[in-house]
């Protein structure tokens, strides 16, 4: 065979080859289905609070108040024992009056026989002292019955009280006088307390720092005749040595004009 020839049939043949493949080989394309929509993430179910209920109140402590010991008055004329009566833990405060010309004394007899010498003077009397009421506090008076006993040569007065102060005058406080008295309330506070005293008679002048609870008696001055001084109080709580801050009152023994100032 000639070249040409040979050149003619794998023409042919080829066209034919091709021919077939392109019948088999057609790619058949699936039809695109609508996109579904998506649906949205669930949420986590939320529950509706609760009704809130008020907080119950919270009970406070209260306490009854403390009472009073109701004011004990004696009158008469020369000596007598008077009736019984009840001290409580507290500041006592005699008040007495005597118009003879002799011995007027005055002492507050426990129910087991103490004795506690409250005012010892000669002829016409008027004044108030002061005692402390404390149990199992040194030199004080146990609460409990007690009676007072009377000397005298002419009518006399004998009047007790036992205030129960929660407060005070805020310092700084002066006070004045004349004989026997006690001063107060005042409230000391944490700190150096500055006082001042001055005294014109001729006997015994003697200043005690009394707390209303009755806890402490602290002597300030105890001087004959006349005097003028100053002096610091040291108020600091929890000090064995030191005045601790609370309710005060100042009992002053004399026998002339004297004057007390504190903070000043």
């Amino acid at each position: 065979m000639t070249r040409s020839y040979l050149m003619s049939i794998f023409a042919v043949l080829a066209a034919v080859v091709l021919a077939g493949c392109a019948q088999q080989t057609t790619d058949v394309v699936a039809p695109v289905q609508p996109s579904l929509p998506i649906a949205p993430a669930s949420q986590p179910l939320q529950q509706a609070p609760a009704p809130t209920q008020p907080n119950p109140p919270v009970p406070t402590a209260t306490f009854p108040p403390v009472p009073t010991p109701k004011p004990v008055n004696f009158s008469g004329s020369g000596d007598e024992l008077t009736a019984e009566f009840d001290l409580t833990n507290g500041l006592l405060v005699l008040e007495a009056s005597h118009s003879g010309s002799g011995n007027f004394i005055v002492q507050l007899l426990s129910a087991e026989g103490d004795r506690e010498l409250s005012i010892n003077a000669i002829g016409a009397y008027s004044g108030v002292r002061g005692h402390q009421v404390k149990e199992g506090a040194l030199f004080a008076l146990a609460p409990g019955a007690f009676r007072v006993e009377v000397n005298a040569d002419g009518p006399w007065t004998v009047d007790l009280s036992q205030p129960q102060w929660n407060q005070g005058a805020d310092l700084p406080v002066s006070y004045e006088g004349d004989g026997d008295t006690v001063m107060g309330p005042f409230r000391l506070v944490t700190g150096l307390l500055p006082a001042e005293f001055s005294h014109s008679g001729s006997g015994n002048f003697m200043v005690q720092l009394a707390s209303s609870d009755g806890e402490s008696v602290e002597f300030l001055v105890n001087e004959i005749g006349a005097y003028q001084g100053s002096q610091a109080i040291t108020v600091r709580d929890g000090s064995l040595f030191d005045t601790a801050p609370g309710i005060y009152a100042l009992v002053v023994n004399a026998d002339g004009p004297w004057t007390v100032s504190l903070g000043n």
